[in-house]
C-alpha cells in the first residue's frame, strides 16, 4: 500500500508487482522521464490502454498522468526498469481527481480504476535526475559561492595585516644594517 494525500486527506493506493525485473538496479525516481506501457481496467471494461505500440511519455512530477499512476510508480523505492506493476487507483486519485479538469471521464463518478504498468525506458536529465539532494546542492551554489569569497577577501586582509608588520621589521634592520656600516 501507497499513500498519496488529496486535499490534505491521506489516500490508498494498492500497489502489486505481477511481473519483477530482472535486474533492479535502475528504479524511477521523481523528476524522470519515464516510457511506459500501460492498460486501464473499469472492472473488466477496458478503459484506456497502449500496451501495443509506441509507449507512453511522461515527465514524473509534473502531473501528466493520473495522480494514482504517480503515485505506483514511484512508490516501494520507484518501479524498476521492465518491472509490471498493478495499481489499483481510488476515485480521488483517478478520474474523481479534484486537481484535475478531465473533458470527458471513462467512468462513472466515484470509480476507482486498475493499471497495469510497465516501464520500458527511463530517461535521466540535468538536475532533474540528482534527486533531492543533488537540487539541495545545486540551490546552494550561489551560497557557496559568496562563502569562498568571504574566505578570499578575509585571508587577503589577513595577509595583509600579517605582512606589514614583517615588512617593517625589515625595513628596519635594513637601516640598522645601514647605519652600522657607516
Amino acid at each position: 500500500m501507497a499513500l498519496a494525500r488529496v486535499d490534505g486527506e491521506k489516500t490508498r493506493v494498492s500497489v502489486t508487482t505481477l511481473k519483477e525485473s530482472e535486474d533492479c538496479s535502475d528504479r524511477v525516481q521523481k523528476g524522470d522521464i519515464v516510457h511506459i506501457t500501460h492498460r486501464g481496467m473499469h472492472g473488466e471494461t477496458v478503459i484506456d490502454f497502449n500496451d501495443e505500440g509506441e509507449p507512453l511519455k511522461i515527465a514524473l512530477g509534473k502531473k501528466q498522468v493520473l495522480a494514482g499512476m504517480e503515485v505506483g510508480l514511484l512508490s516501494l523505492g520507484g518501479q524498476c526498469l521492465g518491472e509490471t506493476r498493478s495499481v489499483f487507483i481510488p476515485a480521488r486519485l483517478a478520474f474523481d481527481d479534484p486537481t484535475k479538469n478531465f473533458q470527458r471521464k471513462p467512468v462513472p463518478e466515484g470509480a476507482d480504476v486498475t493499471y497495469d504498468i510497465t516501464v520500458v525506458k527511463i530517461e535521466r536529465g540535468g538536475a532533474k535526475a540528482t534527486g533531492a539532494a543533488g537540487a539541495a546542492f545545486v540551490r546552494m551554489l550561489p551560497v557557496f559561492a559568496m562563502i569562498g569569497l568571504a574566505g578570499y577577501f578575509a585571508y587577503t586582509k589577513l595577509t595583509e595585516v600579517v605582512e606589514k608588520p614583517e615588512s617593517r621589521t625589515r625595513t628596519k634592520a635594513k637601516m640598522k644594517k645601514k647605519g652600522k656600516r657607516s
